[in-house]
């Protein structure tokens, strides 16, 4: 970004009351699950929804480069960082309502803290996904999905803010909700609310669910290690962590980045690892899955940022 672009946008969240952190050439590993990437030219942290779309109008009008920071997970940041604005919506968004068998949940909101408040309610249909990092925002653009079950069996609508500045109501037909991707992925809305609808259930045995999906997650993946969550998406008909365990690249490294010896399918930062130490070792995993199976593994994680 220009460093007189830079200064018209912030002075313009200033001279319309703009309420949260600015701070320009933020590390942006920070942020992020991996604790991987460069800097960003600026960082906004609104500290709610009407600063959030301030923010978000003032940049698509100037025509800023933008992109939007959930939890953090699922995305791997270059080491030149982001040309443009990062914009995090945690503090902004962040609330929830509940409501019979209805229930809504700001896109800020951490998805495992929705799914056991729903559990609590005896609201079932999601109780796989406690175990899956990020938040409600990220989860309904990329349909995530675990142990069965997908955020499109409950979904019902998503409020979004347009890229021309509109906030509107998707359906779930509008949204083309797909395998880990939805139109949410294409740029053009930012998740403001997500409304679900779900089936009456017991909250001991919900519970009891939501503690096996906890206990699975720790036992089958690299919990306490930094990473980014799975690497690829599951080919029809398999699954990538298995082809790649195959082919023998568990714990296979690249500088500071490995295949996590407990799941193949995550890329651990062992410390002081580079998103190109990652990328290199993407690119490993998928030719010795290609050499040895013919498939293309195809990644799940998000790159940002500018890449060789």
């Amino acid at each position: 970004m220009r460093a007189q672009d830079l200064q018209a946008l912030r002075e313009a969240l200033v001279a319309n009351a703009f309420v949260g952190r600015m701070a320009e050439n933020e590390p942006l590993a920070r942020h992020t699950s991996f604790r991987i990437g460069g800097p960003a030219d600026l960082f906004l942290e609104p500290a709610d929804k009407r600063s959030l779309v301030l923010a978000l109008r003032e940049i698509w009008s100037r025509g800023i480069p933008v992109f939007i920071l959930g939890g953090g997970t699922n995305v791997l940041v270059s080491d030149a960082g982001f040309r443009g604005a990062v914009v995090s919506i945690r503090r902004a968004l962040r609330s929830m309502c509940f409501n019979g068998l209805c229930a809504a949940a700001d896109s800020g909101v951490k998805l495992p803290r929705f799914v056991l408040e729903c559990a609590k309610r005896g609201l079932s249909g999601l109780e796989a996904l406690c175990g899956v990092p990020g938040t409600v925002g990220g989860a309904v653009a990329m349909n995530a999905g675990a142990g069965g079950c997908q955020i499109a069996d409950c979904l019902v609508s998503v409020e979004v803010l347009s890229k021309q500045g509109e906030v509107c109501t998707l359906s779930t037909e509008e949204l083309r909700l797909g395998y880990r991707t939805s139109v949410l992925l294409g740029g053009g809305f930012v998740v403001l609310r997500a409304n679900f609808r779900f089936r009456q259930g017991e909250p001991d045995e919900i519970m009891r669910r939501v503690r096996e999906a906890i206990d699975k997650r720790r036992a089958s993946q690299p919990v306490n290690q930094w990473n980014a969550g799975c690497v690829f998406k599951n080919p029809p008909g398999d699954y990538a962590g298995r082809l790649i365990e195959l082919c023998g690249a568990k714990g296979i490294r690249e500088g500071g980045a490995q295949v996590s010896a407990k799941h193949a399918n995550f890329i651990v930062n062992l410390g002081g690892a580079t998103a190109n130490d990652v990328r290199r070792l993407m690119t490993r995993v998928q030719d010795m899955v290609r050499a040895n199976f013919g498939i293309e593994l195809e990644p799940e994680l998000i790159l940002v940022g500018e890449w060789e």
